[in-house]
């Protein structure tokens, strides 16, 4: 009886060892730019722990095999795709690997979105309200919560000068233009709402004068008088 337990169970270890990485993932950051527009520029890293350097080595070849493919890398390890939008809706504008003695190694990913991350609410001839579109952050959607897990951090640029709302959910780091929600954090509501203030164009009274002075219009009067 014994040799029958023990071997399917051999069997399901060593494909459990099969399909296992040999890394770490240590953390994850996604840091978002946003533009005027609201449309959004996207950062991923993947903090990597290798045991040895052969380990490392190994890596490096399968990351110039796979590429750019977002396929190859969620079969290669189903933890690495892009979590802002979804696949169709982004465009990938690279994926890197840095190999860094100071800090932990990282996969990088970056991409951007086709449609704009933040929504227009309100338009006038000075200011833009704009408020988080949170189809993007599906992704953190645990049915009645909004769930960053440990180990993962979401840093939002907006554009300088804008003014955030108070009323950001679930609770970030606010500093100047830039909100940020480090795991573990969670909450029934996801909320980012914004002003941005319209530059109004500066007049230019010694363009005018000197077009005046040029212009057609100018000499008839000038012969009028």
């Amino acid at each position: 009886m014994k040799p029958k337990f023990f071997l399917p169970l051999a069997i399901l270890l060593f494909a459990s060892a099969c399909f296992g990485q040999f890394y770490i993932l240590e953390s994850h950051s996604i840091d978002i730019a946003v533009d005027n527009d609201g449309m959004a520029q996207v950062r991923e890293r993947y903090f990597m722990v290798f045991q040895n350097e052969q380990q490392l080595a190994d890596f490096i070849r399968t990351k110039d095999t796979i590429g750019v493919s977002i396929e190859g890398w969620r079969e290669y390890d189903p933890r690495i795709y892009p979590r802002i939008g979804d696949e169709s809706e982004i465009t990938v504008n690279g994926i890197s690997f840095t190999d860094s003695s100071q800090e932990p190694d990282f996969l990088e990913l970056t991409y951007s979105l086709r449609t704009p991350l933040m929504e227009k609410k309100r338009e006038t001839s000075t200011v833009v309200d704009f408020a988080l579109n949170t189809k993007y952050f599906s992704s953190f959607d645990e049915g009645d919560n909004w769930v960053i897990p440990n180990g993962t951090s979401i840093t939002v640029q907006l554009p300088r000068g804008v003014q955030i709302q108070k009323t950001v959910k679930p609770d970030a780091t606010i500093e100047e233009n830039t909100v940020t929600w480090a795991g573990y954090v969670f909450g029934n509501e996801l909320e980012l709402k914004y002003t941005l203030f319209k530059q109004i164009a500066s007049f230019d009274f010694g363009g005018f004068i000197t077009g005046l002075l040029k212009s057609d219009l100018f000499l008839i009067g000038l012969g009028a008088i």
